[in-house]
């Protein structure tokens, strides 16, 4: 759980996004929850408020089509804490 806190802070405040990391750190998310298949329930995935455009499409991208997730929402990270 550690390993898995330490590439979530590292995600959050990279200014330079490793998809590599995203998709290995998601992808040990749905492997540890076998009950928790990908298709069947939709990602919510928060961003900080001044979004990289290129970056969301990205995790887009890897969302649908790699974990075949049925929907996908981005929300702002201060609206998330409110």
């Amino acid at each position: 759980m550690a390993n898995v806190k330490q590439c979530g802070y590292f995600i959050t405040y990279s200014a330079d996004l490793n998809f590599e990391l995203v998709e290995k750190l998601i992808n040990d998310i749905y492997t540890q929850n076998p009950q928790n298949e990908s298709f069947k329930y939709p990602l919510l995935m928060s961003e900080p408020s001044l979004p990289n455009k290129e970056q969301r499409q990205k995790m887009i991208e890897l969302a649908f089509e790699k974990f075949n997730v049925p929907a996908y929402y981005v929300c702002k990270s201060a609206v998330l804490s409110w």
